[in-house]
């Protein structure tokens, strides 16, 4: 089975919505390594492949939930709105083990804890029943930027970090 993870990012809502309209550039970057085959067919190449995305600014945490997770949707939960619109797209993005993004938002959009999906999509591991359950370790980062606004995001952040990591079954 393939398990997505759902990975709280803890944004201080006080602070962040304080700053009302202000643009801000939100960036995501996920790096993993995969196990190559000697094919050349994009199917078989990778050992396993991962993608990710963000809450939208208006999206309940099951509505996101269940846009990335059919199970979810299977249970009755209407899937989200969508998330950001970002500079390169999630297509374009998920070519490669190294995806980064960004998108320019309005800092109140980004206000309170938002999760961030680490899911993933077919490669060979699923056609070998020795690597069943095997994992795919990952390395995800996001960050704010706030240009001219002089405040220390990060110390906020750390101040209220909860790490909440969860497992959920995932037929993409």
């Amino acid at each position: 089975m393939r398990k997505a993870d759902f990975i709280e990012v803890p944004l201080p809502f006080d602070v962040l919505d304080a700053l009302g309209g202000a643009d801000v550039i939100l960036r995501i970057t996920l790096s993993y390594f995969i196990e190559p085959t000697e094919t050349l067919t994009r199917r078989a190449y990778a050992g396993g492949r991962l993608r990710w995305d963000f809450q939208g600014p208006a999206e309940s945490d099951m509505g996101f939930r269940s846009r990335i997770n059919r199970l979810v949707r299977n249970e009755g939960v209407a899937p989200g709105e969508g998330t950001y619109s970002w500079d390169v797209g999630t297509d374009a993005r998920s070519r490669g083990t190294l995806q980064h993004d960004r998108a320019t938002v309005s800092a109140t959009s980004l206000a309170g804890s938002r999760l961030l999906a680490v899911y993933p999509v077919s490669g060979w591991w699923e056609d070998a029943t020795t690597n069943h359950g095997r994992e795919l370790p990952y390395s995800a980062v996001v960050s704010i930027d706030l240009g001219d606004i002089d405040l220390d995001v990060h110390s906020l952040v750390t101040q209220s970090l909860v790490s909440v990591r969860q497992e959920v079954t995932v037929d993409v």
